[in-house]
């Protein structure tokens, strides 16, 4: 989440207009059982090449890989790892998500850092003790 915009804010403790926005999402999801459905015409050349990018991952790493369905969840977040090694995927030795950015100029170091909160989500989640982006 975000910080107020205003240092007086900061100090006096409040939430961000974000962080609001984040509650009363969630406090709708809670009370009628339902999920926000996000989605972009980025998520969806994701998907729609989520296939091809497992595929290239498993030849450049010369290791049959193939895409975990297992959604996980808590009380607190949800989520579905792309990829893992180990046995399952509760017990796994690693979890990998695959991006597959939308240009070139769309995979910059600072997107990838804000990936990092996802997938610190299904690692979590996973309880695995590392995470791999590709």
């Amino acid at each position: 989440m975000t910080n107020p915009k205003l240092e007086a804010d900061i100090e006096a403790g409040n939430l961000s207009e974000t962080t609001k926005t984040y509650l009363l999402e969630v406090y709708i999801s809670e009370k009628y059982n339902r999920d926000k459905n996000v989605t972009s015409k980025y998520m969806e050349k994701g998907l729609l090449v989520e296939e091809d990018s497992i595929t290239l991952y498993s030849r450049v790493m010369k290791k049959f890989f193939k895409k975990n369905e297992s959604k996980l969840s808590n009380e607190f977040i949800k989520g579905t790892p792309d990829l893992y090694t180990g046995l399952e995927i509760t017990e796994a030795d690693l979890v990998i998500d695959i991006k597959s950015s939308w240009d070139i100029f769309s995979s910059s170091v600072e997107e990838l850092k804000d990936y990092q909160e996802y997938t610190e989500g299904n690692e979590y989640l996973s309880e695995v003790l590392n995470k791999k982006v590709s």
